[in-house]
C-alpha cells in the first residue's frame, strides 16, 4: 500500500512548491503554489490553487481558484471554487466563494444549501452528521 500511495502524484505545470513543503500521495493542477513548511498529502489540488505558509491538506479535494490561508487546517473536507480557508476544517464542504476567518472551525458539516451525499457501494446516499 506505500508503494501505491507514493505512485499517486502528479505536478501540473507552472507550479511554485516550496523547498520545506511536504506534497505526498496528491495530484496536483496547475499553477498551484504551495507555501514554505506547508503540508499536502492524498489530495486532490485543482488549477490555481494557493496554499500558504506552514498550512496542513490532507484527504481533501481543493476546487479551482481556492486558497488555503497561512496555519489553516483542512482534512477530509471539500473546499469548492474560489473558496478560502484561515481556519480549521474537518469533514467539511465550502461552497463556491465562502471563506472561513481564522480562529473559526467547521467541523463535520456543510457550508452551502445542498444537501451533502456519498456513494455507498453504488448507491447515492445523504452523508449522516451532515445538515441538509
Amino acid at each position: 500500500l506505500p508503494r501505491l500511495a507514493a505512485g499517486i502524484r502528479r505536478f501540473g505545470k507552472n507550479c511554485s512548491i516550496h523547498p520545506t513543503a511536504v506534497v505526498e500521495a496528491s495530484w496536483i493542477g496547475d499553477n498551484v503554489q504551495i507555501g514554505a513548511n506547508a503540508v499536502v498529502r492524498g489530495c486532490v489540488v485543482a488549477d490555481n490553487v494557493r496554499i500558504e505558509d506552514l498550512s496542513m491538506v490532507e484527504f481533501s479535494i481543493i476546487d479551482v481558484g481556492a486558497v488555503v490561508q497561512r496555519q489553516a487546517m483542512v482534512k477530509f473536507s471539500l473546499l469548492r471554487m474560489r473558496s478560502a480557508v484561515a481556519g480549521v476544517i474537518q469533514m467539511a464542504v465550502m461552497d463556491t466563494a465562502s471563506s472561513l476567518k481564522r480562529g473559526a472551525y467547521l467541523l463535520d458539516m456543510s457550508l452551502g444549501d445542498r444537501k451533502t451525499h456519498v456513494m455507498v457501494n453504488g448507491t447515492r446516499k445523504e452523508a449522516p452528521g451532515w445538515p441538509s
